[in-house]
């Protein structure tokens, strides 16, 4: 099942111009207990930098760009974290 998400997380985040959201995409993850660890935001413009935020905690990207976040160096390693679609 996580493998599955894996690659339609990969699909998702590699084609921004289907996000619902756009230019935000909500991630979240789990840890190994399969229970919710945090909640997080992709912005199309750096697909690697996940901002450790919900979707609720924002107003503005301004805002959103103020938040904890941390920056991969490839989708490969957003994805070995945990961060999934929402």
């Amino acid at each position: 099942m996580l493998e599955n998400m894996e690659k339609i997380t990969n699909r998702v985040i590699g084609h921004p111009e289907g996000w619902p959201n756009r230019p935000v995409l909500p991630v979240k993850r789990f840890n190994k207990a399969g229970k919710y660890t945090e909640f997080g935001i992709i912005l199309a413009e750096d697909r690697l930098i996940v901002y450790k935020t919900n979707m609720h905690d924002f107003k503005t990207l301004d805002d959103l760009r103020k938040k904890d976040k941390k920056k991969y160096k490839s989708l490969e390693n957003l994805l070995k974290d945990g961060w999934i679609v929402e």
